[in-house]
């Protein structure tokens, strides 16, 4: 089978279907390729509530805390003057399908270019051509060149949502982290923390997680934290309703600028290097990156040239300056203890006006660290 279109965008995840649904809205007949294109997304998905409000993005969420809460030990806690959201992934999935008019529940395997696009092949054998190609397959990389240097630093996660009889946590309150670790004794090495979302008096998400660490804390060490920390809070799990498990690359690459496939979302490198997110940045970017490509393609632009434009926009040099800012703080937790992380939050949390949630924003740039500063 061949089918011609003006867009192939591969993965089904956030990042490919928010990229599909702003392109056609643009009018270009577009479709969405992935393994999984017909399977419900099953991970927490969250971001800043100042991220997403803006883009009027909030609706498609099941709880917003109007609190973010970190925990440095038994007597010290601080709370920011932040928001943290966490979508109803049913209603995100389905609000950016509806414009989407064509999906197809294969894998991608190779793409091919000429001078006036790109053939993609399906597992199947099956082939599509289309002007443009923009990847969102993740850390896989369908279809983009791959890196030269992968990911070695890796925050890794393991948490479960558990109907119990109580926890002791504010509803009002996100718990990003939570460093207490007296219940390990001595044997806090490598440092993790808790991270937790309460969403009623009995049910909650639990994650034991660390910052970065290469190659990544083992996930039974995860576990057996996670559960120990339960149990010494005195919190009695009656059903775990679902299990996470994910591995979040932390430094990966920005992907060569001047290939002819678009990298989109985690394959495109969005992760924040600082956060492990990148869910907020591809649901705002993919607006503009798709009036750039729809106009690049009305105007008979070539494909290379259509995609340097929107790799400029993805990449302006401000970005990729902050992005080596970010890269090197997260390559600083791989090299400190519990003690000195606990240290740098209390100091990083507690300096003037915006500057915390300014550097952690996706699109944050030294300038505006620099002007949040000041800020009061």
């Amino acid at each position: 089978m061949h089918k011609n279109y003006d867009v192939i965008v591969a993965g089904t995840g956030p990042a490919g279907l928010a990229i599909a649904s702003a392109l056609s809205r643009e009018g270009l007949n577009t479709v969405c390729v992935g393994p999984k294109a017909n399977q419900p997304w099953e991970d927490n998905i969250c971001a800043w509530a100042d991220e997403i409000r803006p883009l009027g993005l909030d609706k498609y969420c099941d709880k917003i805390w109007p609190k973010i809460e970190i925990i440095f030990g038994e007597n010290s806690s601080k709370v920011l003057a932040g928001a943290y959201a966490h979508f109803d992934n049913r209603k995100l999935r389905n609000a950016l399908l509806k414009d989407i008019k064509e999906t197809i529940a294969q894998e991608t395997v190779t793409v091919a270019h000429d001078s006036k696009g790109s053939t993609v092949t399906l597992k199947n054998g099956d082939k599509l051509k289309a002007i443009m190609i923009v990847d969102a397959t993740g850390h896989a990389h369908r279809l983009m060149e791959k890196p030269k240097k992968e990911a070695d630093s890796f925050q890794n996660v393991l948490g479960i949502l558990a109907r119990v009889e109580k926890h002791p946590f504010d509803l009002e309150h996100m718990i990003l982290m939570d460093f207490r670790s007296g219940f390990l004794g001595k044997k806090n090495h490598p440092p993790t923390f808790l991270y937790a979302m309460p969403f009623a008096p009995d049910l909650a998400f639990f994650e034991e997680t660390s910052l970065a660490d290469n190659p990544g804390v083992p996930f039974d060490l995860l576990k057996e934290r996670l559960h120990q920390r339960l149990e010494h809070m005195k919190i009695k799990i009656l059903k775990v309703e679902k299990n996470e498990e994910g591995a979040l690359a932390m430094n990966p690459v920005v992907p060569d600028l001047k290939q002819r496939v678009i990298g989109y979302g985690l394959a495109g490198g969005f992760v924040h290097a600082a956060t492990g997110w990148s869910v907020a940045r591809s649901l705002a970017q993919s607006g503009p990156a798709a009036r750039l490509l729809a106009e690049g393609i009305r105007a008979g632009t070539p494909p290379d040239a259509i995609a340097k434009q929107t790799y400029k926009l993805l990449w302006p040099p401000e970005i990729l300056r902050m992005r080596k800012i970010h890269k090197s703080g997260g390559e600083f937790f791989t090299k400190i203890g519990l003690k000195a992380q606990i240290q740098f939050f209390k100091l990083f949390f507690s300096f003037p006006g915006t500057m915390w949630n300014t550097y952690l924003s996706w699109n944050s740039t030294i300038m505006k660290v620099n002007r949040s500063l000041i800020s009061r």
